[in-house]
């Protein structure tokens, strides 16, 4: 895909991309991450959602790192991300739900997040 029509793709995945982000999946608060080494950090949870939505936006000819770069930097960084709202369902059907998107999806602005993603990645 190249041209004025890769750059409209470009700017659905881009704006399904900061829907998600305003929408649902990040939320403000405090917390803290607990020190169990098999439970990853808020900062991989959110690198690992970031990247799940990169390698599908990548799948269907997109840049892989525009697209993390661009959501990571809507997230306001992964490395800003102090907690994880609930781990089970965020690795258990969010991540899932984002790793299962079709190209038609990511580039449907109106696409719906999943409740599994809502308010999961927890800014302090």
């Amino acid at each position: 895909m190249t041209g004025a029509r890769a750059d409209a793709y470009g700017f659905a995945v881009m704006r399904t991309l900061q829907r998600f982000t305003l929408c649902g999946l990040m939320a403000f608060g405090a917390g803290c991450g607990d020190d169990d080494s098999d439970t990853p950090t808020p900062t991989e949870s959110c690198e690992t959602y970031v990247d799940a939505f990169a390698d599908v936006a990548a799948s269907c000819g997109f840049d892989y790192d525009a697209n993390y770069t661009f959501l990571e930097d809507a997230l306001g960084g992964c490395e800003n991300i102090v907690e994880v709202r609930d781990l089970d369902s965020f690795e258990g059907a969010c991540l899932p739900f984002i790793r299962g998107l079709s190209c038609e999806e990511i580039n449907d602005a109106e696409l719906s997040l999943d409740p599994s993603c809502e308010g999961q990645l927890l800014q302090g």
